[in-house]
């Protein structure tokens, strides 16, 4: 499964190999809380240790992913939430087409606007990596 982690200002793509499971979501989410594993001299992950899933659905291409409050505390927001959504819309199925295209993060069953503002009151969408730019 990938996951997401931190280097510097870069967001680094994990590859982690676990046995089959059906619930991909879940594991992907728990896998990352977990942190980079042998990578973690080089790798570091930004979401808080005691952040825990609470619950996780998905609706469609939407992933709705509930955790507690510990996450609210991640010292750099931008990229406690890249490194989910990242990790999140990377699943893909056999057919190498993406199981979601938005992550919603609620925390405690409530937004996550609620805690962190109106900008984070929205479905996150996987960012462009590495945009090729024309000059006009």
């Amino acid at each position: 499964m990938p996951l997401y982690f931190v280097y510097d200002d870069y967001r680094v793509r994990i590859t982690r190999f676990i046995p089959h499971t059906l619930d991909i979501a879940t594991r992907t989410v728990e896998e990352l809380f977990a942190g980079p594993g042998s990578y973690a001299d080089r790798l570091q992950t930004v979401i808080p240790p005691q952040t825990r899933l609470r619950s996780i659905r998905s609706d469609g291409d939407l992933v709705i992913v509930d955790i507690n409050e510990a996450f609210v505390n991640a010292t750099d927001r931008q990229a406690a939430l890249g490194t989910l959504v990242l990790s999140l819309t990377d699943l893909q199925n056999e057919r190498q087409q993406p199981f979601f295209r938005r992550v919603e993060v609620r925390i405690e069953g409530k937004a996550l606007a609620d805690f962190w503002g109106e900008d984070y009151d929205r479905q996150f969408t996987r960012p462009m990596l590495n945009q090729e730019y024309t000059t006009p």
